[in-house]
């Protein structure tokens, strides 16, 4: 594909007072709500300065892309201006304004496809999604289609609900929500933690068969439990089963910092093989609500492979 692609990241910085203010009122007002047991833990939230290696590794890795537009509730990192070829969206710009403010970033990627000027053709990249070797539009899309690097985890058939409403309880519902719909052997294996891609008017399709579904994401203020992860989950099953999408394996790693390998599995990730085919990595901060103190070496460890891990260049002027 002979197309320059647009990259789309959503970001918080949890440590404003002001959007501290707006959190803490919002939770007051859905103490009532379904909300999953994490859907306001602290680590959903914290800004590990992710962000900033994450866009380092993109520029080093994927020059060739189009415009970067950040998504993001009346904030800008301070750093912003080292990336000129980023242009910053507010909640505002695209969201409902019955579901502002909102701390649910299922509500957020449902209306990402809403951005003003963005190409057909998109990547969508949590902050926590870092690339680490060369890639090209051809990882991403082919002339009919998407390739979504998922995981190898498949959702087994028996799989039940919980408070937490987790990665594989989301895919439930995606896949019986598919399956009611006429679809058969949905795909099972839970999505990667890699970016995304989408285009839009399948997006925008997508959106005009199941409007309910939106509907009720883009009034939510937080996660809870049965809402549809309309981009990250819903999407990807839909595109196969459509015959726009296919599936690669193998090609990401994930991490949680919460997890008791969290630093062995850095280790191993700085050591793996020089052909490699991994071409991305997620640190997912799942210390939900760890104190300061708790936190404070998990943050250093984690600056520390970002240091001797991302690439340090300097950024590229992109139209």
């Amino acid at each position: 594909m002979r197309t320059k692609i647009d990259i789309v990241y959503t970001w918080v910085d949890g440590s404003d007072a002001v959007w501290r203010f707006k959190r803490a009122k919002a939770a007051r007002e859905n103490e009532d709500a379904p909300l999953i047991r994490t859907a306001n833990v602290e680590g959903r939230f914290r800004d590990n300065n992710e962000l900033w290696y994450s866009l380092k590794a993109l520029e080093a890795y994927f020059p060739d892309h189009g415009h970067i537009f950040l998504v993001t509730d009346n904030q800008r990192p301070e750093w912003i201006e080292q990336f000129p070829c980023v242009t910053v969206i507010d909640h505002a710009d695209i969201l409902h304004p019955g579901g502002l403010p909102t701390f649910s970033s299922m509500n957020i990627e449902a209306c990402l496809h809403r951005i003003d000027g963005l190409s057909e053709y998109y990547l969508y990249f949590n902050d926590d999604v870092f690339l680490c070797r060369d890639v090209t539009v051809e990882n991403f899309f082919t002339e009919n289609g998407v390739i979504f690097n998922a995981s190898i985890v498949e959702v087994p058939r028996n799989a039940e609900g919980s408070e937490r409403f987790t990665a594989l309880e989301v895919a439930v519902q995606s896949i019986k929500w598919l399956e009611f719909q006429g679809y058969s052997e949905v795909v099972r294996n839970l999505p990667g933690h890699t970016p995304m891609p989408v285009i839009k008017r399948t997006m925008i399709e997508m959106e005009k068969i199941y409007s309910d579904l939106f509907r009720v994401s883009r009034l939510e203020q937080f996660r809870c439990r049965g809402s549809f992860s309309l981009l990250s989950d819903l999407y990807y099953r839909w595109m196969i089963a459509t015959g726009r999408g296919r599936v690669v394996l193998g090609n990401s790693v994930y991490f949680e910092t919460g997890s008791l390998n969290f630093e062995s599995g850095l280790r191993a990730f700085e050591h793996r093989s020089k052909n490699s085919s991994i071409f991305s990595l997620c640190i997912n901060d799942t210390h939900d609500n760890a104190t300061p103190g708790e936190i404070a070496p998990v943050i250093a460890l984690m600056q520390k492979f970002f240091v001797t891990s991302i690439p340090i260049i300097s950024p590229k002027k992109v139209s």
